[in-house]
């Protein structure tokens, strides 16, 4: 069935990806560190020279190494604004010589100027696994840092969900903790992110959830989505528990958090022939949760996208709003439709607590037929709301890619938009840039980060986008 297929395809992110690994080295399992990188500084610095300082507006080279890394979540510790992770696939696997993806973790302790390049260690809950990636990252109000990402072995379909925490800013990582054990073929677990519940009215703040996809076999069968939490910081997880309700064929789950500890969780199902969106709401902290809720129908557009060989997957991205503005306990979701002819970036959002939800908003306000995809979008305290996306207005020929951000004042309801991007990427035909990008909120300012092209390689970068550049040109 067409369904089948479009799920199955998504679920084989890096089974596909790369030839098999080759032996794994031993890694010292009384180290809480990172799996070790031959011939790789521990502390790597980005492209800026010593002392210059990070300029807003100026894209940042998170990484630098010839290997490739995408995929991109970005956090900001809320305890010291200064200390960022990233998170993303990184092709510097414990594979022979460094030929498999693994989950790569980057920090930085002064606001960017410096990231460090490592690996979530292959211990623990990651021990058994030849490859990693889907990565999500997120701190706690202690500043405490969480990692969660899929685990599998490529020749076996053998997959697990795991949580890593950092209590160093994400400069080092404990063992990865199991979310969801791993089984020989099926159920195969796919698309893990997560949400940390750092609202100071809940009573469940410090709760670490995650949600992820559950795929019955790799040959067409049913894909619901799972969830589970951690209510001591990450030292266990719940058992899993599915709550897609009696929708069968599911992908892209994202979590968020309430101002009053409400946890909603989005995600994309198809009923027969029509992709929709979902919400589900908790009440209680992730125990129970709620009847699914149609958000909004979707038109993918598809991986014909691009006219090259990169797949783009339709996968919502969602957010509460959980500071005291005017809009608190907004629940937003976006993604990448094609029912105005080409891929815009749409937005619904909801009032009261996902149970209704507005008519779908364009966020990318240019004129062209060009196409915009991957969506990504935070919420600031205040109450702004931040969209990031990949964005081909710039070219005539639609196919380099800038990233561009829309930003609402006004709760959602309108956006304007601004280019994050320097220079245009040119992505070539063959590269896999990954299933999504990542952005996180300040109230001053926004850090969007994205698969870019340096020298023939992918690599990470970053921004610090500034609010109130938008605030100067909103008249």
């Amino acid at each position: 069935m067409k369904q089948f297929g479009f799920l199955v395809s998504m679920s084989l992110i890096s089974i596909l990806l790369l030839p098999s690994a080759a032996s794994v080295p031993t890694v010292d399992t009384a180290q809480p560190r990172f799996a070790p990188i031959p011939m790789l500084a521990d502390f790597t610095p980005i492209k800026l020279p010593p002392g210059v300082p990070l300029l807003p507006g100026l894209d940042v080279r998170v990484t630098n190494d010839p290997k490739d890394q995408n995929e991109v979540s970005v956090a900001v510790n809320p305890s010291n604004a200064r200390n960022m992770l990233i998170g993303a696939n990184d092709a510097r696997g414990p594979g022979a010589n460094g030929q498999e993806w693994w989950c790569g973790a980057y920090a930085t302790f002064d606001a960017g100027l410096h990231w460090s390049m490592g690996l979530l260690p292959q211990q623990a809950g990651l021990a058994n696994y030849t490859a990693a990636g889907d990565p999500s990252v997120g701190f706690d109000h202690r500043g405490n840092a969480f990692f969660t990402c899929l685990g599998f072995v490529r020749q076996t379909s053998n997959s697990t969900i795991v949580n890593a925490k950092s209590t160093d800013g994400g400069l080092t990582f404990q063992p990865p903790v199991t979310v969801a054990a791993g089984a020989l073929g099926a159920p195969f677990h796919d698309k893990p992110y997560m949400a940390i519940d750092n609202s100071p009215l809940s009573p469940y703040r410090g709760n670490v959830y995650v949600s992820w996809t559950n795929f019955s076999d790799l040959a067409g069968g049913t894909s619901p989505i799972y969830f589970s939490r951690s209510t001591n910081a990450g030292a266990t997880f719940s058992a899993p528990k599915r709550i897609s309700g009696g929708l069968l064929y599911d992908q892209g789950s994202q979590p968020s958090v309430g101002p009053n500890g409400e946890v909603y969780v989005s995600f994309e199902a198809h009923v027969g022939a029509q992709a929709r969106l979902y919400v589900v709401r908790s009440d209680d902290g992730g125990n129970t949760f709620g009847t699914p809720v149609q958000a909004a129908p979707i038109r993918e557009p598809g991986n014909t996208l691009p006219p090259g060989d990169y797949r783009t997957p339709t996968i919502p991205s969602s957010a509460t709003d959980n500071g005291r503005g005017p809009y608190s306990g907004s629940v937003y979701a976006v993604w990448q439709d094609g029912s105005l002819g080409n891929s815009d970036i749409l937005l619904v959002y909801s009032r009261d607590k996902g149970m209704t939800w507005s008519s779908p908003i364009k966020v990318n306000t240019d004129t062209t037929t060009n196409d915009q995809f991957f969506p990504f979008i935070s919420v600031a305290r205040n109450g702004r709301v931040d969209v990031v996306f990949y964005d081909r207005r710039n070219d005539p020929s639609n196919f380099l890619l800038d990233v561009f951000a829309g930003v609402s004042y006004d709760g959602g309801v309108s956006f304007r938009n601004r280019r994050i991007t320097d220079a245009q990427i040119d992505p070539g035909t063959t590269i896999f840039i990954g299933d999504y990008i990542g952005v996180t909120s300040l109230n001053d300012s926004f850090y969007p980060g994205w698969c870019g092209v340096a020298n023939g390689q992918e690599e990470i970068f970053m921004e610090e986008a500034p609010a109130l550049r938008f605030v100067a040109v909103r008249a």
